[in-house]
């Protein structure tokens, strides 16, 4: 392995800024007249079964598919999404109102707290090939019917890169909260919540930081 591929390793491990949008979803003001346009039917039709469970079955996300890393949260539960009795999509929810952060796509492992009575999306699935079947907008109308009865709120925090995840968000009638930025830079970690001057002047810091470091990475490329 060249010393230049060691060194852009280095780099990608050492030096992350991973942006994220919070989102929440009053539960108390949902209704089932659905204002936002989720749609209520499939065009799977009347095979698509949806069921609750306490918790995640052990071979879920392997049989939905899912090759990258993911570390499923002990205190999760689960809406399913099935499919001629196979599950084809899936929300894991928190019912402690944590975000156990564990996935790939973050920088470092942590825990946010959100609150009392206030529930937790922390990720949704849906198998390849049944994608564009509106099963995950389902799946959150499924959820909120549930929910409701008893929590106050449900948080979501998506990568701000995830555009179909976001899009479906603001369907689902979500709100943004504010954007939280999962920053580390060699032994430095830090989870900036943007919403006072200090910590977005902070994030335009790192943000810099982050655009020097890929400038002095394609300088030596190109060398």
């Amino acid at each position: 392995m060249s010393f230049l591929v060691k060194f852009k390793q280095f780099l990608s491990r050492n030096i992350i800024l991973k942006k994220t949008i919070h989102y929440r979803k009053d539960l108390k003001a949902t209704t089932l007249d659905n204002p936002n346009g989720l749609k209520k039917e499939s065009k799977l039709g009347t095979d698509l079964n949806f069921k609750y469970c306490l918790t995640v079955p052990g071979d879920l996300l392997q049989k939905l598919g899912i090759e990258r890393h993911h570390k499923i949260d002990a205190d999760a539960s689960c809406f399913i999404a099935s499919y001629n009795n196979e599950p084809v999509g899936c929300i894991l929810f928190n019912l402690q109102g944590k975000a156990a952060i564990v996935r790939s796509w973050f920088p470092f492992d942590c825990e946010i707290t959100f609150g009392n009575r206030h529930c937790y999306a922390h990720d949704g699935f849906v198998k390849p090939e049944f994608r564009g079947n509106s099963i995950l907008e389902m799946l959150y109308l499924k959820s909120f019917e549930i929910l409701k009865s008893r929590f106050d709120y449900l948080d979501a925090l998506v990568y701000d890169g995830n555009f179909g995840a976001n899009k479906v968000a603001l369907k689902a009638g979500f709100t943004k909260v504010k954007n939280i930025v999962f920053v580390k830079l060699f032994f430095l970690k830090l989870i900036l919540v943007l919403d006072n001057g200090i910590k977005n002047k902070m994030y335009v810091l790192f943000t810099a930081l982050f655009k020097l470091s890929l400038a002095i990475w394609n300088s030596i490329k190109a060398i």
